[in-house]
C-alpha cells in the first residue's frame, strides 16, 4: 500500500540514524595511528638504537664550541638587583658599567658648555653692563618651552619602551614557536627520521639567521665572517652555510626549507591521511608564526620614529637649553654653570635613553641577547631529538587518549602444535 508521511519520516530518521552508526564504526576502525603503531610495535629486542645521524646531530646542536661562538654573539650585559637603589647609579657612573649613550649626547654638552662660557664672558664686560636688564623679556620664555619639551620627552621614552617590550616578545614568541615546532615534528614525522633531523636542524638555525639578518656583518672584523660559519657549520654543511649567509634574506631561505622539508616528510609518513592533513597543518602554522614573529622584529628594526617628530625633539630641547643658559646665567652669574649642565646631562639623557633602546638589536649591553636566544633554541631542539630517540629505543608508543603504551616483548611460539577442535 502508499505509505503515509509519518512513516516516510520515521524512515527518514532511521536511515540517518544507520549513518550516523556506520560513521562512528568507520571512525572506530580509522583511530589513531598512534593506538595502531602500538598494537604493531615490535619487540624491544628488536627496536634498533638511535640512528647515528641524529646522535651527531644532538652532538652538533650543543656542541661548546659553537655555543662558545653564539655567546660571542652577545656584548656583556649588566647585571643589576632592581631593588637596589643606590647601587644601580653608582654602578652606572662607573667606566666599566658606562652605558647611557655618552658618546651620542657628548657633543651637544660641550656646545652648551661653550654657549655657558661665552656668555659668562659677555655679561661681565662692563662695556655690555645693561644687557642683562635688555635680555630679561626673554628669559621668560624657557618657561613657557618647559611644557612641550616635558610633554615630548615623555611620549619619546615611552615610545622607546614599548618597541623594547615588542622586540622581547617577538624575540620570546621564536622561542616559544621553535620550541613547539620541534616537538610536534619529532612526534609527527617520527616514521622518517632522516626528514624529522632535517626540519631539525634548519628549525635549530632559524634564529641565526634572524639574528644575522637584524645584525650588519661588521666590515671591520675580518673573522666577522668565520665567526658565523662556526655557529653554522656544526649543523649545516659548508656549502648550505656559505648560502645561507650569501642569501639576500636569510630567514626567508630557512623557513622555505621548512615548509619543503615539512611537505616531504608528511607525504613520507605512514599515518592516516587525515593525521597527516592535520600535522602538516599544525606545522604550517608554526612556520606562519616564526615568519610574523621575524617580520615584527624586522619592522622594529628598519622603523624608526618618524624624522618629523625626533627633529622637532632635539630643536626644541636644544632651544630651550639654550635659553634657559640665558635666564640663569644673568640671573645667578657664572656659579649656577656646573648645575646648568648637570641638568643638561639629566635632560639629554632621556633622549640618549629612548635612542639606545629603541631598537635593541644590536651588540650592545642594553640590547636583546640574540645569541643566547640563538643557544636556547639548539639546546631545546637537541633536547627533544634526544628524549624522542629514547622513547623510540623503548618502543613507547602514545594513544589518543594520552595513554603511555610500551611494546611488549614479541611472544616465543609453541614449539608443539596446536590443532584444531
Amino acid at each position: 500500500g502508499g505509505s503515509t508521511p509519518g512513516s516516510t519520516t520515521q524512515g527518514a530518521c532511521i536511515s540517518v540514524y544507520m549513518a550516523l552508526l556506520l560513521a562512528h564504526a568507520a571512525m572506530a576502525l580509522h583511530a589513531s595511528p598512534f593506538v595502531r603503531s602500538a598494537a604493531r610495535a615490535p619487540s624491544l629486542a628488536a627496536v634498533a638504537a638511535p640512528s647515528d645521524l641524529t646522535q651527531r646531530l644532538i652532538s652538533d646542536l650543543t656542541a661548546p664550541d659553537r655555543l662558545e661562538a653564539l655567546a660571542s654573539c652577545d656584548a656583556r650585559r649588566i647585571a643589576y638587583d632592581p631593588f637596589n637603589f643606590w647601587d644601580i647609579i653608582v654602578e652606572s657612573l662607573s667606566p666599566a658599567h658606562f652605558s647611557r649613550a655618552f658618546g651620542l649626547i657628548l657633543p651637544t654638552l660641550c656646545g652648551l658648555a661653550a654657549w655657558g662660557l661665552s656668555l659668562t664672558w659677555l655679561l661681565r664686560r662692563p662695556e655690555v653692563a645693561g644687557l642683562s636688564e635688555l635680555i630679561g623679556p626673554y628669559t621668560a620664555l624657557s618657561g613657557s618651552l618647559l611644557t612641550p619639551v616635558s610633554f615630548l620627552l615623555v611620549f619619546r621614552i615611552g615610545r622607546a619602551a614599548a618597541r623594547f617590550w615588542d622586540a622581547r616578545a617577538a624575540l620570546g614568541a621564536i622561542i616559544e614557536k621553535c620550541r613547539s615546532a620541534a616537538s610536534t615534528s619529532a612526534l609527527t614525522y617520527a616514521s622518517t627520521p632522516e626528514l624529522r633531523d632535517q626540519f631539525s636542524r634548519w628549525l635549530s638555525v632559524l634564529p641565526i639567521a634572524v639574528k644575522n639578518d637584524l645584525r650588519a656583518l661588521d666590515a671591520s672584523r675580518s673573522v666577522a665572517r668565520g665567526y658565523r660559519l662556526q655557529q653554522l657549520c656544526p649543523v649545516l654543511t659548508e656549502e648550505e652555510a656559505s648560502e645561507l649567509l650569501d642569501s639576500k634574506r636569510g630567514p626567508i631561505l630557512v623557513l622555505n626549507r621548512l615548509r619543503r622539508v615539512s611537505f616531504a616528510a608528511n607525504a613520507a609518513s605512514e599515518t592516516d591521511p587525515i593525521e597527516r592533513a592535520q600535522a602538516l597543518r599544525s606545522i604550517n602554522k608554526v612556520v606562519d608564526d616564526l615568519t610574523g614573529a621575524w617580520g615584527a622584529m624586522e619592522r622594529i628594526g628598519n622603523t624608526p620614529l618618524p624624522f618629523a617628530y625626533v627633529a622637532h625633539l632635539r630643536t626644541t630641547l636644544v632651544l630651550y637649553l639654550g635659553l634657559w643658559y640665558v635666564s640663569m646665567l644673568s640671573r645667578f652669574g657664572p656659579i649656577v654653570l656646573p648645575g646648568l649642565l648637570l641638568t643638561s646631562w639629566a635632560l639629554l639623557g632621556i633622549e640618549a635613553a629612548a635612542v639606545e633602546c629603541s631598537s635593541p638589536f644590536q651588540r650592545k649591553p642594553n640590547h636583546l641577547r640574540l645569541g643566547r636566544a640563538c643557544s636556547e633554541v639548539a639546546q631545546c631542539v637537541a633536547q627533544t631529538l634526544a628524549e624522542s630517540a629514547c622513547e623510540e629505543a623503548r618502543g613507547v608508543r602514545y594513544s589518543r587518549g594520552g595513554e603511555v603504551q610500551v611494546a611488549a616483548a614479541a611472544p616465543i611460539a609453541d614449539s608443539v602444535p596446536q590443532h584444531e577442535e
